[in-house]
């Protein structure tokens, strides 16, 4: 079983099987994870890889030659033939709106956005305080772009969004008249790089609007 993609390698060797599997990439910031497989036996064997649950879409190689996946249980079944073989799996990495399920109250009317196995989230030193005035539209495209001046290099997503701005001379708890909107371009990271730019705001489920 492959579960996790790393470039590493790994050698099987029992009585009834003499496998070598190298992988090579660099997933998740690229999406080709390509295999090179060698079966010194003399029997086939079968090599399972994981495709990863938040995939939707994805392709396959064997030997070159694009295939389709014989799925099972969440995993590639190969059948490897002794000798020399290359195979590649290829999952389409793409910014993903997720939802919570509804009988978490706290989070109906919200979402969180994914791109491969990594959560992103809103911090306040990109978007200003008070981030649950935030609105992310339903129809806001999710662009991803590499920045490397920022945390050492991270991938970011960024929409246009809405902010909700209070009344400057009005204090009041209640009032009658919504609140005004304004357009402001909201900027996500990965979860896992928040809390390094000084002590701000963090939310991951963000209100969605129209």
């Amino acid at each position: 079983l492959v579960n996790l993609f790393i470039q590493s390698s790994i050698k099987i060797q029992d009585d009834e099987r003499d496998i070598l599997i190298i992988m090579d990439c660099s997933y998740p910031g690229e999406s080709n994870i390509a295999f090179e497989i060698e079966n010194n036996g003399s029997l086939p064997a079968v090599v399972k890889i994981r495709i990863p649950a938040w995939c939707d879409r994805y392709r396959a190689s064997f030997d070159g030659d694009d295939v389709d996946v014989n799925s099972e249980n969440g995993y590639w079944c190969i059948t490897i033939s002794p000798g020399r073989h290359s195979a590649a799996l290829i999952p389409e990495i793409v910014p993903k709106r997720w939802y919570c399920n509804p009988k978490v109250s706290e989070n109906i009317g919200r979402v969180a956005v994914e791109r491969g196995p990594f959560v992103y989230c809103a911090e306040s030193v990109d978007n200003g305080e008070d981030l649950h005035l935030l609105k992310l539209p339903v129809n806001s495209f999710l662009d991803y772009t590499w920045c490397d001046d920022l945390l050492e290099g991270v991938g970011v997503i960024e929409a246009e969004g809405i902010r909700l701005k209070g009344s400057d001379d009005n204090n009041n708890l209640y009032m009658c008249d919504k609140p005004q909107k304004s357009p402001q371009k909201i900027r996500l990271i990965p979860y896992y790089a928040w809390a390094n730019r000084g002590e701000n705001e963090m939310r991951v489920w963000i209100n969605e609007g129209l």
